[in-house]
């Protein structure tokens, strides 16, 4: 739900730029054609560019040994793997209830939008259709006519084609079929259907539709032609019959459509205007994208290999929420993010999974053992259920049976410590979980929140957070490979 409301913000100012840059430059100039192509370019820019990210990592020297706080443990019970559990969470969250209310508009829209492309095809079932090269003529008796939808010219038959005014009325309807132009429409309805929060789509849409008015007038009148383009007016009333979809002739308004007929053809810059869109798209590109992160170069003294396991996978899914969200898809996902951010710190590893497999136990044990690696990190997700109350949402294990007790708790205590700076608080725990007691390396586990806490959940599906919770466990790593303490 972050995300998206991030996606719709960067949208929402991207789309507000583009606009205002049509307004201080293109808008009213007879640049038809090519403010036609800037407005949809300018739209899907808007949803593309907030989906890149450019980042650009500054990285600030730092002390690399740190005074590691030893944390007491808690004794966890007996030998046990790590627990699967299911039950119930409310799903009745303010998260969720702005989610259906946005979800509600989005239904509303798009049925609003479904009935006049539905009654347009029962009109033409109805009607008397007769088929041109390009085009089908439908014949009907609707005020608003004459209108086109598609390769679809709705003509009123009270109107005589084969005077000047009915044949310049068919050339300018004949340019919304020939251009595509519903195809615009269209697009722009699909936009404002999903995107219907972002008020500058709404505006697009009605420059998009004045454009194509100005396009066609200009194929079907000459040049200061604005007598017959008034005689043109008075074969119809205005009406307003399908205002999103259709091209009606008479819907636009008429006063802009009159300047602009009338306006000079030489529009001063126009070269210019066209040019400088480019730097606007980079900039906005730029501004929408662009990221600039300070991480504190903490990196081991020596090249350091370690062992990152994904808890569970394959057939074996670990805990899961209401969502649909897999403790094993979570695990994965850190641990992929580890592996990404961890050359940066000097560090090497080996995953025990690197897909939706499942290693068995003995075996994620014999990879440890056999690596020969510094320290093995198990990465998991808690299920904090009723009756659970001795579960924290964040914890570290170690293992008693480890050979390596004391480095473990070092290790875990290491990167408690640097989880703190983040507002998170790990106990650490004591349990006989296999993967810890069986390995040979001093040897953790992270529950890594409570996967049916939505907040801690969005937190790790945030890019931001949850590189800095990553970015801390590998500093809490380097923190112990470098410590002073370490024997």
């Amino acid at each position: 739900m972050n995300a998206y409301i991030l996606f719709l913000s960067k949208a929402i100012l991207s789309s507000g730029l583009f606009y205002l840059w049509y307004l201080l430059v293109l808008k009213n100039q007879k640049m038809h054609v090519f403010n036609r192509h800037f407005l949809r370019a300018a739209v899907v820019a808007s949803l593309l560019l907030p989906t890149t990210n450019i980042s650009y990592n500054l990285v600030t020297k730092s002390q690399n040994l740190v005074a590691i706080k030893m944390l007491q443990v808690i004794s966890g019970g007996e030998e046990a793997d790590v627990v699967v559990s299911s039950g119930t969470q409310s799903w009745f969250t303010m998260e969720h209830v702005l989610f259906s209310l946005y979800a509600f508009v989005i239904g509303i829209l798009l049925v609003w939008s479904i009935i006049p492309i539905v009654r347009l095809f029962k009109i033409k079932s109805g009607s008397r259709v007769s088929k041109y090269p390009g085009y089908n003529l439908i014949h009907v008796n609707i005020p608003s006519a004459p209108f086109s939808f598609l390769n679809n010219l709705y003509w009123n038959e009270s109107t005589d084609p084969e005077t000047d005014p009915g044949k310049q009325m068919m050339v300018h309807e004949l340019c919304h079929i020939k251009q595509k132009h519903s195809y615009d429409n269209l697009l722009m309805q699909l936009v404002l259907v999903v995107f219907w929060i972002n008020p500058f789509y709404w505006l697009m849409r009605k420059e998009l539709t004045m454009v194509h008015e100005f396009i066609a007038d200009e194929a079907a009148i000459a040049p200061n032609d604005t007598d017959t383009f008034a005689r043109m007016l008075l074969h119809a009333r205005y009406a307003n019959l399908f205002p999103t979809i259709a091209h009606s002739f008479f819907h636009s308004p008429i006063k802009r459509r009159l300047t602009m007929l009338t306006k000079s053809p030489n529009t001063s810059f126009a070269g210019l205007r066209r040019i400088l869109a480019l730097p606007l798209y980079l900039g906005i590109a730029t501004l929408c994208s662009f990221k600039i992160t300070n991480t504190p170069q903490t990196r081991a003294t020596e090249r350091t290999l370690i062992v990152l396991d994904a808890g569970h996978g394959g057939k074996d899914n670990g805990a899961y929420n209401n969502d649909g969200l897999l403790e094993k898809n979570v695990a994965m996902q850190i641990t992929n993010n580890l592996n990404r951010l961890a050359k940066e710190y000097n560090i090497d590893v080996v995953l025990t999974r690197d897909g939706d497999n499942y290693p068995t136990l003995a075996e994620r044990v014999k990879m440890a053992n056999e690596a020969h690696a510094a320290l093995f990190v198990s990465i998991h997700t808690n299920s904090k259920l009723p009756g659970r109350d001795s579960v924290s949402d964040y914890e570290i294990y170690v293992s008693k049976g480890n050979k390596q007790l004391p480095q473990s708790l070092l290790l875990g205590s290491a990167i408690a410590g640097r989880l703190a700076t983040q507002g998170l608080t790990l106990p650490i725990k004591e349990k006989r979980i296999h993967v810890l007691n069986e390995n040979d390396n001093p040897a953790v586990l992270i529950e890594c929140g409570d996967i049916r806490n939505p907040s801690q959940m969005a937190m790790l599906k945030d890019p931001a957070k949850s590189e800095q919770y990553c970015r801390n466990i590998l500093s809490g790593i380097v923190d112990f490979v470098n410590s002073k303490d370490k024997k």
